[in-house]
């Protein structure tokens, strides 16, 4: 077996660290870490099942595209591809990237509505940005189907664990369960559950440097001045006792979108309390095939409620059209900023 670290390789502490500061950081590829951070994947292919779902969908939404490297590896795409950003250094390097291929790239604050109308897609994808149930049901078309694999909120602990840092976040607030609950309650049905803790290892130093570089949320206070003695005893371990291993923490969900309102509180508050498929397990059907359903003008959260009662418009819709007329300007490589035929019957 080749040697994971190559004699051309500086060895020494501030050698290691510096290479890792030299390294360029865009998108969301960690080519870099190559033969330095191994595994982290899960069992599953995320990849695998978002070209199955490309295959059978026409409008295609990507939210939290990164550099837009998988959405890239994707092609062909259907013509009305659009993708979502929250990190605003991703968004011009998905720009350029998607831009020749037809896809729209737009910013997404992680606060604010989609920058989408309601009911426009049949598949929504979805790799590690956290999604918020509710506007993913709104944005997808009846039948839809959302597709996510997302990092769970115990991914690489021991990072924070190791150089004394504290969690990133508390500890089972992001997790299959309660998404899928989440996604429930919203008005989804879940198709395929799974959650994983796949092993992670990082061969020196530096590849932990920049792997806190790349994921900047893991130790938001993260300075090489904060952590220098940290990471030189960090150094030494690794040196002495081997790589350091961590567990990444991965889950997937595949939903489909049920053509109902969003289930009542009381409602959605058991059903999170229900078991689901055990880790490491799933549970999973055929992709759906949406039944042939009337063309309907209000979607599923304008409904009446259980008591006949018609709620107030959602302003949300008011928001997003907003939202739509600030970023027209300026997103010159969109192909649907000016486009009217979205916006539903």
């Amino acid at each position: 077996m080749p040697p994971l670290l190559p004699a051309s390789r500086p060895l020494d502490y501030d050698g290691l660290v510096a290479g890792a500061l030299g390294a360029p950081v865009h998108g969301w590829d960690f080519g870099w870490l190559a033969g330095r951070a191994l595994g982290s994947d899960p069992t599953w292919s995320y990849p695998r099942l978002a070209r199955e779902g490309v295959d059978r969908s026409t409008r295609v939404l990507d939210v939290d595209t990164g550099g837009g490297e998988l959405l890239a590896s994707l092609t062909p795409l259907p013509p009305r591809t659009v993708a979502t950003e929250s990190w605003p250094p991703n968004v011009p390097v998905a720009r350029a990237r998607l831009g020749p291929l037809g896809v729209g790239v737009r910013p997404a604050p992680p606060d604010a509505p989609l920058p989408v109308p309601d009911g426009t897609f049949d598949l929504v994808l979805s790799r590690r940005g956290r999604i918020t149930p509710a506007e993913v049901h709104r944005v997808l078309s009846p039948g839809g189907t959302l597709l996510t694999q997302q990092v769970g909120s115990q991914d690489c602990a021991g990072l924070n664990t190791a150089l004394g840092a504290a969690p990133a976040h508390r500890p089972g607030s992001w997790t299959l369960r309660g998404v899928a609950g989440a996604l429930t309650a919203a008005g989804f049905r879940v198709v395929t559950a799974r959650e994983e803790w796949p092993l992670y290892t990082f061969t020196d130093v530096g590849a932990v440097v920049y792997q806190l570089r790349m994921v900047p949320w893991q130790i938001p206070d993260f300075t090489l001045d904060r952590y220098d003695s940290a990471l030189r005893r960090l150094d030494a371990r690794i040196r002495t006792d081997g790589p350091l291993r961590v567990h990444s923490h991965r889950f997937l969900l595949h939903a489909a979108h049920t053509f109902l309102p969003p289930l009542a509180d009381d409602v959605g508050r058991r059903l999170l309390g229900e078991p689901l498929a055990a880790a490491g397990t799933d549970r999973t059907e055929p992709w759906p095939t949406p039944p042939t359903v009337p063309s309907c003008p209000h979607p599923a959260p304008h409904r009446p409620d259980d008591r006949g009662v018609a709620p107030a418009p959602d302003r949300r819709v008011a928001a997003t059209r907003a939202w739509f007329a600030a970023i027209s300007s300026t997103t010159a490589t969109d192909p649907w900023a000016d486009r009217h035929d979205l916006e539903g019957a």
